[in-house]
């Protein structure tokens, strides 16, 4: 075009990085990194906020029970005091599908603990040493998953088919949302979708 248009714009830019380290180390610019920094709001990584936690825990719960239509979850002290320890490397993010998979998955109407231990997903990967920290030993591994409010029975310990059944139950909970499904499973969609297309 030739005439100017009129625009009324606001540019936002994320990272998770220290900028000004990186100026400083000749890994980003500098003349960028001063028309970007106009406003700067830094936000401390979960870890060093652990206060909201559980109040983080209390509404992703409720978000993730409306949306399955079911009755919101009790979350037991010692549930929080186990997600209180957890560093959350991937931040709000990891926390929210940790909740969400736990609301799916469990049958109760309780979160305990174990709702967010390694072997209650089969494809989490939230880590089984939330648990150890302080001394407690991780809970048994005998338990079967379940998902949705339905208990996933395990007639054997062949892994391809319990892994069909839990991506099964996932595609249920979504509505058939392959993206929902593999963030609720805690695999990539590409990952989803080579399970999906894998023959018989």
């Amino acid at each position: 075009g030739t005439a100017p248009i009129r625009v009324d714009v606001r540019i936002v830019a994320t990272t998770n990085r220290d900028l000004a380290q990186e100026v400083s180390g000749g890994a980003f610019r500098e003349d960028l990194y001063f028309r970007l920094s106009v406003v700067p709001i830094l936000i401390p990584p979960l870890r060093d906020r652990t206060e909201d936690i559980p109040l983080l825990v209390h509404h992703f719960a409720q978000l993730a029970a409306r949306e399955l239509g079911r009755t919101p979850p009790r979350i037991p002290a010692e549930t929080i005091e186990a997600l209180v320890r957890y560093p959350w490397p991937g931040n709000i993010r990891e926390l929210s599908h940790a909740v969400e998979r736990a609301v799916l998955l469990s049958p109760g109407e309780d979160l305990p603990p174990e709702a967010f231990r390694r072997a209650a997903f089969g494809l989490t990967p939230t880590p089984q040493s939330i648990f150890r920290t302080g001394g407690g030993a991780p809970p048994p591994e005998e338990e079967e998953p379940s998902a949705n409010g339905i208990r996933i029975v395990l007639t054997d310990l062949n892994i391809a088919r319990a892994e069909e059944t839990l991506i099964e139950r996932a595609l249920e909970a979504t509505g058939q949302n392959r993206t929902r499904a593999a963030d609720l499973l805690g695999i990539s969609i590409r990952t989803l979708r080579t399970r999906l297309n894998q023959p018989d």
